[in-house]
């Protein structure tokens, strides 16, 4: 890969200059490795660079002392940006593509080095299966860590491509209250609240409220993106070394599917001009609805001088009802014995799944300071448990048998439809949709349990990472409707050990050289079709980088190489669905944070090269490249915030994201590379801050991925421009 290559010396010559600069500006120092200190002293942290993750994560030492790619992306920062949601906030990050499925209603999507990666908030997994809860609002989170590549290690089974876990508001010591109101494009309304600070005057509770209602439209016609949010929280810290925190969540989001589905390529409508905010569903039936309940608890407590304990538990219920009418492909008509429609036309399917889950998760940890000899230890042993089951409601067709075997061939899914057309020029907007009962449910329930032992051994200049999971994954399935032939219920147990081991060399002007190398294994689901379980999908990646932090604290500076091998990931090929391949990602990864007086300056480059194994390169329907992934991306953003003069309460920033192009399944299809710009400007007068930011602002109309399949070519358009105006009382 001659790209990476160039920005492996890019970076070297950046690492060289720097080190140069510091030796010329530092005092003279012994070369000697006796002489030197190891840990980077650190004088002032800016404001804009944050080091130090969650503590209700999972990573205990700062990220400079970690031998891997970890990004925090600070509320500041998302604010700034103008992010609405948590897949916005990731935009400006290396190593992620935020969006491969574009301008989405339902979900936060986004691929870490290529690969889906898990959606964790505060430590716990949110997510199991898709469309049975809410996705977290991006104001009720103070922060969002991204650990790439494979975490195991961490958080047991599934994180292959890496996580990203939101960190939620909870309570300060400080007395903080806000008030905001937003109102943007597409008549987009919103209303929310934080209040923060202790209680009573013995500083021993502390709470936090914070809250949102919201009625918006978005840039789909007849989809909405409305919500209610209410999130209140209370520490109790008798003292330094204890405390306790509730976390109460509760969300009620209601919407509609932004993503249209129909096969873009279709014969019938490819003569018809197709917008990002085209429609074609039935408006009033279809919907995106969704609500969750969650409830946490955090405790922390220094036992001693060495040892100290923590456990954090939540309970989360959520449901979603999901309906969208789906454009048949011209190609199978004929299978349900209807004429061809007229040209611009497809028949229609409704699909309608009412669907729950509920999640129980508890880990807890020792964690262990000590020496031994000239040795400095952090030791932890952890213990996880997460159940989570979920269950999906569905009609049967109305179509009967016919369509029950269409059901089969894709999987099951229940569609059902009558004789109407969807006019892809003109939309009527008039299908006649019956309301089936709910007959049809598929119930999954999944249990982890995971033990880990973890220890981060510094020795002068030397920092040393070791870890070892055991994880155990039973999961079972059932349904209460027959396939001939094949049985109603199913069980599996898989059992994994993951290993993880790092080094890392701290010089004292602040480059830090590392590699580390870490595994990853992910429970696949049963094959009703055949009886079986799935083998576990795995991962193994090694990384070399380094990472850039002065004693000045205003720069941060990171690099990686990395090199994934990832095995048994299913894929339709040859015909046969769910058939295992083999799959390699590798890439280099550079990002700078810097303030320079009045300027913060962040920069991102992510070189990526993927491809499957060598056996499937005849298959037409797999290509070499892995789909829905750029091969090259590239963002920087500058804030320009006098701290002094006549402009000390303005501020602005500027951002451009280059986004190259992606590929289809079978490679047949590529998307073109964009280049999008965001831009901020804020002032603030006495207790009042305003901000107005827009978000692609020359309003490109673009692709940003495809799909291939049963249903044919779908297509999936990228964010078009918004612009949000937003007021903050501070009181």
């Amino acid at each position: 890969m001659p790209s990476m290559r160039h920005a492996l010396l890019f970076t070297t010559c950046i690492a060289s200059t720097i080190s140069s600069t510091e030796a010329q500006e530092a005092p003279s120092e012994s070369n000697s490795p006796d002489d030197s200190l190891a840990p980077t002293t650190i004088i002032a942290e800016s404001p804009d660079i944050e080091t130090t993750t969650s503590p209700y994560g999972k990573i205990l030492s700062p990220i400079t002392e970690i031998p891997r790619s970890i990004d925090i992306i600070t509320r500041k920062q998302f604010e700034e940006r103008g992010a609405l949601n948590v897949q916005d906030s990731l935009g400006y990050t290396a190593g992620v593509f935020a969006g491969p499925f574009g301008f989405d209603t339902r979900l936060d999507d986004s691929k870490i080095r290529g690969i889906n990666p898990l959606n964790f908030q505060d430590g716990f997994q949110s997510h199991f299966r898709f469309y049975n809860t809410t996705r977290p609002e991006i104001y009720g989170t103070e922060s969002v860590e991204v650990i790439k590549g494979a975490s195991s290690i961490l958080y047991g089974q599934g994180a292959l491509g890496g996580i990203v876990n939101t960190i939620s508001k909870l309570p300060q010591e400080t007395a903080q209250r806000e008030i905001n109101l937003q109102y943007g494009s597409h008549d987009r309304r919103q209303a929310a609240f934080d209040f923060t600070g202790p209680i009573g005057e013995s500083g021993n509770f502390f709470y936090r409220l914070v809250g949102l209602v919201r009625e918006s439209g978005t840039q789909v016609d007849w989809v909405n993106d409305d919500a209610l949010m209410l999130m209140p929280s209370i520490t109790w810290k008798p003292s330094d070394d204890t405390s306790l925190t509730l976390l109460a969540s509760f969300q009620d989001n209601n919407g509609g599917s932004s993503i249209q589905f129909y096969d873009a390529a279709d014969p019938q409508i490819a003569s018809v001009n197709i917008d990002s905010d085209d429609f074609f569903g039935q408006p009033g039936w279809d919907k995106y609805d969704s609500k969750q309940s969650a409830f946490s608890l955090f405790f922390d407590h220094k036992i001693n001088d060495i040892f100290s304990f923590n456990t954090n538990a939540r309970y989360s219920q959520g449901s979603v009802d999901y309906r969208y009418v789906q454009a048949l492909p011209s190609s199978l008509t004929g299978s349900f014995g209807l004429p061809n429609p007229q040209a611009g036309s497809l028949y229609g399917a409704t699909y309608r799944d009412e669907s729950s889950s509920d999640i129980w998760s508890v880990n807890s940890s020792i964690v262990a300071d000590f020496t031994t000899g000239n040795l400095e230890h952090k030791a932890v042993f952890g213990i996880d448990y997460v159940e989570a089951v979920t269950d999906s409601n569905r009609p049967t067709s109305e179509l009967g048998t016919d369509l029950r075997g269409y059901n089969v061939l894709w999987g099951g899914t229940p569609f059902f439809s009558l004789p109407q057309t969807i006019n892809f020029a003109d939309p009527a907007y008039d299908l006649s949709i019956s309301d089936l009962p709910y007959d049809q449910r598929i119930s999954q329930r999944i249990t982890q349990v995971g033990l880990r032992l973890s220890d981060v051994i510094k020795h002068k200049n030397w920092i040393f990472s070791l870890g070892a999971r055991y994880d155990t994954v039973d999961q079972k399935h059932d349904r209460n409707y027959d396939i001939a032939g094949l049985p109603l219920d199913k069980s599996s147990s898989d059992s994994a050990f993951s290993f993880d081991g790092g080094v890392m060399y701290q010089f004292s002007n602040g480059i830090t050289p590392y590699y580390s190398y870490s595994e990853a294994f992910e429970a696949q689901d049963v094959d009703f079709t055949t009886g079986k379980s799935f083998d576990p999908r795995t991962g193994r990646q090694h990384e070399i980088g380094l990472k850039y932090r002065p004693s000045n604290s205003n720069t941060l500076l990171t690099f990686a190489m990395f090199d994934i091998e990832e095995s048994n990931r299913l894929v339709s090929a040859n015909g046969v669905s769910n058939t295992p391949v083999d799959a390699s990602y590798q890439g280099a990864e550079l990002e700078i944070q810097h303030r320079w007086h009045d300027f913060y300056f962040q920069g991102a480059l992510t070189l990526m090269q993927t491809e499957t194994g060598d056996e499937w390169s005849s298959d037409p329907t797999i290509g070499d490249k892995l789909p829905n992934i750029p091969d090259q991306q590239a963002s920087a953003w500058v804030t320009y915030a006098p701290e002094a003069g006549k402009l000390e309460n303005f501020r602005s920033g500027l951002g451009i994201r280059y986004i190259g192009e992606t590929y289809s399944p079978s490679n047949s299809l590529n998307t073109d590379d964009q280049t999008l710009v965001d831009a901020m400007i804020g002032y603030r007068i006495g207790d009042i801050d305003l901000q107005l930011n827009a978000t692609n602002l020359f309003d490109k109309e673009y692709v940003a991925g495809y799909s291939e399949g049963a249903t044919g070519q779908g297509q999936f358009w990228g964010s078009r421009r918004f612009v949000n105006l937003s007021a903050t009382y501070h009181f």
